[in-house]
């Protein structure tokens, strides 16, 4: 059996109840990790982690956003608290001349 590619993640599955699968937030977080965290995703390449580290993240995420929409939020208002604690990280800064050699 192949291995899925990060297309093949997020259409994997529809929406669920909660907003978007754990596999959907899986292929999400990838994408998002691919362009905006390349250092941090290919660590976890070297390590052979992308994956677990991956779905951990997403499962995380789905939990949480369950749990506010049960506490009232609505989905748009839950993925907008949630997914960029797991999903959605924050960019690498980048490394400037003069963060590479502070005595310039």
């Amino acid at each position: 059996m192949r291995e899925r590619t990060t297309q093949d993640l997020i259409n994997l599955a529809r929406t669920s109840p909660y907003g978007k699968t754990t596999e959907q937030l899986k292929g999400m977080a990838i994408a998002h990790w691919a362009n905006y965290l390349p250092k941090y995703v290919k660590g976890l390449v070297k390590r052979n982690r992308l994956q677990e580290v991956a779905t951990r993240a997403a499962e995380r995420a789905q939990g949480e956003i369950r749990e506010l929409m049960e506490a009232g939020y609505q989905l748009h208002e839950a993925e907008e608290v949630v997914l960029p604690r797991y999903i959605l990280l924050r960019e690498e800064p980048e490394i400037t001349n003069e963060m590479e050699n502070p005595d310039l």
